[in-house]
């Protein structure tokens, strides 16, 4: 239980403090310059018992029921920790000197 409650705290923290700075330096017209942004998205669960699912996993149903092995030890009373999805968005902006009036730009 107290693996459980330490990996919730943890994510519920690492939300918090994983915000991107978007930090805008001093820009100099006649020097091209890139800016980098973007984000890091992951999602996992810690289960106290196994369970049945659905869509490999995403979908979760209700918890197994009691299942007893020859020593009289239920099978399903173990935990599980998944990782479901990854998602991941990077970008760069480009910006270069003008060119005959116009700004130059490239994302």
């Amino acid at each position: 239980m107290k693996i459980a409650f330490t990996t919730c705290l943890l994510l519920i923290i690492n939300h918090f403090t994983a915000f991107s700075q978007d930090i805008k330096p001093a820009v100099n017209p006649d020097k091209p310059t890139l800016t980098w942004s973007g984000f890091v998205k992951a999602e996992a669960m810690y289960d106290t018992r196994q369970i049945v699912e659905a869509r490999e996993g995403y979908l979760l149903l209700y918890p197994k029921n009691v299942y007893l092995d020859k020593n009289g030890e239920d099978i399903n009373a173990h935990g599980s920790f998944n990782q479901y999805a990854m998602t991941a968005r990077l970008t760069v902006k480009a910006t270069g000197p003008d060119i005959w009036g116009a700004k130059t730009l490239a994302i």
